[in-house]
């Protein structure tokens, strides 16, 4: 098989009035979004399986050094997403796949019957939009390697301390926060 058509000269496209293509770049791996951290939103610290869920999330995407504030967002409803599946979760072990209801029939006498627990449906609807956020995040084992490092903040290098000192065991950045 053949490498396609072969590029034309310089000498061409001055001759034929034509500009060059661009050479082709496999992207550029220099980071362009700053490292921050995105602030939590006070009903997400009010729903404590939210907020473990919200810092969790933080944590490791700060570990992978790719965590900015602009991750606010999608941190926040990833958050809610989590809750809602857990308290879906937690419905469907207690009361089961299905569950009994007391309706009226037609002649207006109550009657007992059997219904699929509508939380299945929560728990299976909020699943598909977790995965869908985590890999949005880059918390999933396929996306994980496509998500590109932040550039450290302004005055986040590490500073150098001389050897023996308490600076070179723990190791600050400028602003002095640790560096873990």
């Amino acid at each position: 098989m053949g490498a396609g058509r072969p590029r034309e000269s310089a000498e061409h496209f001055k001759l034929t009035g034509g500009k060059p293509s661009k050479p082709r770049t496999k992207g550029n791996d220099e980071p362009q979004v700053f490292a921050g951290r995105p602030r939590c939103p006070a009903h997400v610290k009010a729903d404590p399986v939210a907020f473990a869920a919200f810092k969790d999330a933080v944590r490791l995407l700060r570990k992978r050094r790719t965590l900015s504030a602009g991750d606010a967002v999608t941190l926040t409803v990833y958050a809610r997403v989590y809750s809602k599946f857990v308290r879906a979760n937690d419905d469907v072990n207690e009361r089961g796949f299905e569950i009994e209801v007391t309706k009226t029939g037609k002649d207006g006498n109550p009657y007992e019957t059997t219904i699929p627990n509508p939380c299945v449906l929560i728990a299976t609807n909020t699943e598909r939009q977790l995965l869908q956020l985590a890999k949005s995040l880059g918390l999933t084992p396929d996306t994980r390697e496509r998500v590109k490092p932040t550039k450290p903040t302004e005055g986040s290098e590490p500073v150098s301390y001389a050897p023996g000192t308490l600076g070179a065991l723990v190791q600050f950045t400028k602003k002095g926060v640790p560096i873990c």
